[in-house]
This record gives C-alpha cells, structure tokens and sequence, in this order.
C-alpha cells in the first residue's frame, strides 16, 4: 500500500524523526540489497513508506501536497492549473519524479536521476523551460536513492526552497546508518 496523506499512521509519522528521513530510506535499501545478496526474499516495502514520508514532510514544508493523487505533468506546466504527458523523452533528467500541486496548481516536479546527472544539465534543463531549478547544499540527499541519486526540484522562478535538515547537513555516516536500520526478528 502507498501512503497518502490521509492514511498513514500517526504512529508511523511520529516514530520518524524528520532529521534522519533520508538516513532512514538508505539503511532500508541497503537492509534490502544485503537480503537480496544472501538470497533472502525481500521488497523495498519498507524504504518507500519512508521515501513517501520524506516527500510529504518537503511539500509540508514547501506549501504543496503530493500522493497518489496528484496527476504528473511536465516541468514547463508548472504554475498552470493541469498539465500534459509529463515525460520528457529526450532526457534523462527527470527520473523518478514526484509531482507538487499547491492552490490548484502544478507547484513543482522533482527530479531523482542517478550519477550520471550534472548540476549544470539540471540548472540549463530548468532555463529552457522557464523554470527554476534548486538543488540542496547535499546534492545527492535525495528520497529515491539517498547518496546516489541527484535531487533536483523544478519550481516557479520565485520559489524559496525549504530543505529537509539532512539536505542541509548531510546523511548520516555509515555507522549512524547502522545504528538506525530496523533489527531482523526471526
């Protein structure tokens, strides 16, 4: 099941603490891959209940909502009130997106693609759209794959980004990453 706003537990919500969102979502992927690799069947259940939560503590913070029943829509639809087929396919940039709407409207689209990605293909991608591109001081403290993918939100050009506390100070190390990764009940 994927969380929305309206269903997903208080409990949940508040045994998560915003600061170590991202953390948390790395611990559980990387929970997830050592099973896979000792051949133990096993989902990424868990780390997508955490990466929806991460996204709707940023729209909180942003003034937006986001869910499943936010409709996709491209990057140059932002401030529109619907959008088109969101997929751009003459770039990878836009990978793994979550979509923003606030008052009504298409607020903002985030972008999550992977390595190969560069600060400057974002920001140039978001200038020939009319768009503003914001990437957080720790460019890869993204919801999709923590320390891996790009984070990069395309907004209206007046929009003040608020970032979630380990955007700004960093994902905690690996040990830290340990300490919070969920025990294995047998």
């Amino acid at each position: 099941m994927t969380l929305t706003q309206k269903n997903y537990s208080r409990w949940f919500i508040d045994s998560v603490d915003e600061a170590t969102i991202l953390s948390r979502i790395r611990a559980e992927i990387d929970k997830t891959y050592a099973q896979a690799h000792a051949h133990k069947a096993t989902s990424h259940s868990l780390a997508q209940h955490f990466q929806d939560l991460a996204a709707y503590h940023f729209a909180e913070l942003n003034g937006w909502t986001t869910g499943p029943h936010v409709r996709s829509f491209r990057v140059e639809d932002i401030g529109k009130r619907s959008g088109d087929f969101p997929y751009d396919l003459g770039t990878a940039l836009i990978d793994h997106p979550i979509y923003f709407r606030a008052d009504g409207r298409c607020a903002s689209v985030l972008a999550q693609p992977y390595e190969h990605a560069t600060h400057e293909e974002a920001y140039a991608y978001a200038q020939r759209r009319c768009v503003a591109c914001h990437i957080p001081p720790i460019p890869r403290a993204s919801f999709w794959f923590p320390g891996y993918t790009l984070f990069a939100i395309y907004t209206a050009p007046d929009h003040i980004i608020r970032w979630l506390p380990e955007q700004i100070a960093g994902l905690a190390s690996d040990a830290d990453i340990d300490a919070i990764k969920p025990k294995e009940t047998v």
